[in-house]
């Protein structure tokens, strides 16, 4: 038979024996003191629980009855539902826009262009040459832009050519008379 303790059988915390919460100070201590060692009769808490752990997947059925995923579109297309209707056809402008007609401004003289960087090139490399096409190009752009009643533009590129190509020129013209009258001096 089993034997029957002397202590009456526990139905439930007593008012006298409240539990305790963790980390919580004892009452009779004070802050900063040490607390006072647990009881021979306490009860230690419970260790703590595991998260349960989640169920087996299911069977994996085999591949042969997998459920069947569409192929993707192809590049470039949207995926079916997202309003391709509504875009207008390829090769016609939206409602409302007119694509432009004609010539939207006048176009740059190319004579303009290469006389400017000839009269920009002639500063380091063959600076009496290049300075002699800037202003033979520059002189030939204006009187194509002159012609063309405002369809070809570019004078200001003509213009800056035709000057940098003289200032090259005067500037080379110079340098070879300083060689000169400095050679004549050296030598008498």
């Amino acid at each position: 038979m089993t034997e029957q303790s002397d202590r009456p059988e526990n139905t439930g915390p007593d008012e006298s024996e409240a539990p305790k919460k963790p980390f919580e100070e004892p009452a009779t201590g004070s802050f900063g003191s040490p607390p006072a060692p647990p009881s021979s009769d306490a009860v230690p808490p419970p260790p703590p629980s595991a998260p349960a752990p989640s169920p087996p997947p299911g069977p994996v059925p085999p591949a042969s009855q997998s459920p069947q995923v569409p192929p993707p579109p192809p590049m470039g297309q949207p995926p079916a539902g997202y309003g391709a209707a509504n875009y207008p056809a390829a090769g016609y402008p939206a409602p409302g826009y007119q694509a432009p007609t004609g010539p939207t401004g006048p176009t740059t003289s190319s004579n303009a262009v290469l006389s400017l960087v000839m009269g920009i090139l002639s500063f380091f490399v063959c600076p009496v040459i290049l300075a002699v096409i800037a202003i033979v190009y520059g002189n030939k752009a204006k009187d194509e832009i002159a012609a063309s009643n405002g369809a070809i533009g570019g004078s200001g590129l003509a213009t800056a050519g035709r000057i940098l190509g003289w200032v090259n020129l005067i500037l080379g013209l110079l340098t070879v008379v300083f060689v000169v009258v400095f050679a004549i001096a050296a030598a008498s």
